[in-house]
């Protein structure tokens, strides 16, 4: 990784969102080691992760990210969730999120290598050939329903050998592992490559 990139990864988090720098290195590992041709990334919120994945196939050189996002609160309120959490979103200003993360991919000059579809990910998951992505990102709404349509609906997307990131993949809601049928689908079909903190990468 070279020092350039590494100091553009240590400004993201300047911008919206939850993704740490530590986390944003190591995505940039997975795409420096891997040079997948095609990125994809449910759930971009204010863009840091998106940012990152972009970052890193700049410094390959090729390859895009195309990150998924409806920006409506009506996607993050959907299925179980801690009340608490279903509060924040429902007060989170979508609109200006939005504004933040577009401009912060501009302020970074990372177009060239993203792409942000303002929809729902299962209204738009036939965009995406089947065995045609080398890197899934998977952080959207972490409700139980939520996390394994997401995980049903892409995990055929990823060719052969290519990897998948679960976010979060320690959520509980009321005492509830969310991820529980989600973490069952990807380790019956795919290895567990590594833990990065609260995520982990499956090849």
């Amino acid at each position: 990784m070279s020092p350039s990139l590494l100091a553009s990864l240590e400004r993201i988090h300047q911008m919206p969102g939850w993704c740490s720098t530590a986390k944003a290195v190591a995505l940039a590992k997975v795409v420096l080691e891997t040079r997948p041709a095609l990125c994809v990334e449910v759930g971009v919120f204010g863009g840091r992760s998106l940012a990152a994945l972009a970052m890193a196939i700049r410094e390959v050189g090729k390859g895009v990210v195309y990150g998924i996002d409806p920006y409506e609160p009506c996607y993050d309120l959907e299925g179980e969730n801690d009340p608490r959490h279903q509060a924040w979103w429902a007060s989170c200003d979508y609109p200006d999120i939005l504004r933040h993360a577009m401009a912060w991919m501009t302020h970074f000059d990372l177009w060239r290598y993203a792409r942000l579809l303002n929809a729902p990910a299962h209204m738009v998951e036939d965009v995406f050939a089947a065995g045609s992505v080398g890197l899934l990102h998977l952080d959207a709404n972490h409700a139980a329903e939520t996390t394994l349509r997401d995980v049903s609906l892409y995990l055929p997307k990823v060719m052969p050998g290519g990897f998948v990131v679960l976010d979060d993949a320690d959520w509980s809601c009321n005492g509830r592992h969310t991820a529980e049928q989600s973490l069952a689908m990807l380790e019956g079909r795919c290895d567990l490559v590594r833990i990065l903190g609260n995520c982990r990468l499956y090849r």
